[in-house]
């Protein structure tokens, strides 16, 4: 997918039809967590250390969905006549991004970064937990296979938007939330976060249009109430979209657009 980052702006009119595969989880990888983690502690134990890279008791990559683009056929079938294909993965790994341990807020929340064992997948947006628990679920991570360079399945963000950041939260850790701007044509499911108040460099995939569409904002998931910040935030889940948030700097219902992948 070395074409993420290719400014072209052509849309396609495009079919979707999706294919469910079989879970794959490395036997190798199960084995290996057998024996790390006890019955008690199923969901995992939290890190050590911010930063380090959390890994649930289920695996990485798990079940996938194909969505292709063209004509109509198996998943053998479009990738052997080199038909463009999002493949939409799950990951349950992740890394710790920010917490607002010390900021007083009335409610707690840390945001996760989906970590994919295979380097070919885009994470879609960070995960907020409103706790400071070890991250639960799974979140969806995309690669495009077969793509066409002159109007790819994917893009990189153009720049990043600044939504909030806890100065004078007093908190134990600086951090900052961020919209990633899509280019013409193409849709940012998901915000991020970061550590500090720089914008940040994830691996973020917008997805053309043609293969997403709307869905609704779910359940605050937390807001930042009491901490003292000079600005506000409240975080949503997305409907349809696991282990994802939208973000907006009030307290008011949330009065973006919100999109999932199409077929998930």
């Amino acid at each position: 997918m070395s074409n993420i980052e290719q400014q072209h702006e052509k849309n396609l009119s495009a079919s979707i039809d999706v294919c469910a595969a079989r879970p794959h989880i490395d036997p190798r990888l199960s084995a290996h967590l057998a024996q790390t983690f006890s019955p008690s502690s199923e969901r995992g134990i939290a890190p050590q250390q911010k930063g380090s890279v959390f890994m649930s008791l289920y695996g990485s990559l798990a079940p996938e969905f194909v969505i292709r683009v063209g004509k109509k056929g198996s998943r053998a079938t479009a990738q052997a006549q080199g038909e463009p294909a999002l493949v939409v993965g799950t990951t349950s790994i992740y890394d710790w991004v920010y917490d607002d341990k010390g900021s007083g807020a009335d409610n707690d929340v840390t945001v996760w970064r989906p970590h994919p064992s295979d380097s070919n997948y885009y994470i879609i947006g960070d995960y907020a937990q409103g706790n400071y628990g070890a991250p639960t679920g799974t979140a969806y991570v995309v690669k495009a296979v077969n793509d066409d360079p002159n109007n790819p399945l994917l893009k990189a963000p153009k720049t990043y938007n600044q939504i909030w950041t806890d100065r004078g939260s007093g908190g134990d850790s600086d951090g900052s939330i961020w919209y990633p701007v899509p280019e013409d044509n193409y849709v940012a499911i998901g915000f991020v976060a970061q550590l500090g108040y720089d914008m940040p460099s994830p691996k973020y995939a917008c997805l053309r249009k043609d293969l997403v569409e709307l869905t609704d904002v779910g359940a605050l998931i937390w807001k930042d109430k009491g901490s003292g910040a000079h600005d506000d935030v409240a975080f949503y889940k997305i409907v349809g979209v696991p282990n994802a948030f939208v973000a907006q700097a009030n307290y008011d219902p949330y009065s973006g657009n919100a999109y999932k992948i199409k077929g998930t």
